[in-house]
């Protein structure tokens, strides 16, 4: 038995529109982005899996808060469980856009499983990471 041929993927979850082969065990993952200021710093919380997926999303969101000469990035990835290999190339993205543009740019709060991804690809020195996320909007100050 397989999906009604006449169905759409996204009608194949019960909650919207979804990936039909999304997460690391075959379930949709939630990608969400969220903002918040905190004086000249912004803090860009990711939740789900950073993948190809979330690149449009997230340049659109880089771009407008870099375009408000902020001070200051924070991308606070505590509740991200997984970066694959274009995840990583939209963190560089991120990165290389805001030295461009004269925006300081921090990683808080990775999981273990994201800090093993950037040591074993070599990325872990590319990055300014701290492990609590009002560490790294302190940081600023």
């Amino acid at each position: 038995m397989g999906a009604d041929p006449g169905r759409q993927r996204s009608d194949l979850w019960s909650d919207g529109p979804r990936r039909l082969w999304g997460g690391r065990r075959g379930d949709p993952p939630a990608m969400r982005i969220n903002t918040q200021n905190y004086n000249a710093v912004t803090v860009i919380d990711l939740q789900g899996e950073i993948d190809g997926d979330l690149a449009d999303s997230l340049k659109n969101t880089v771009c407008e808060i870099v375009s408000k000469r902020r001070t200051g990035v924070v991308l606070n990835m505590s509740d991200v469980g997984f970066i694959d290999s274009l995840g990583l190339e939209l963190l560089l993205w991120v990165r290389d856009y805001c030295r461009r543009n004269k925006t300081q740019l921090r990683l808080a709060a990775l999981n273990e499983n994201c800090e093993k991804i950037l040591e074993i690809t070599r990325l872990e020195n590319e990055f300014d990471r701290h492990t609590e996320l009002a560490e790294a909007v302190k940081s600023f100050a």
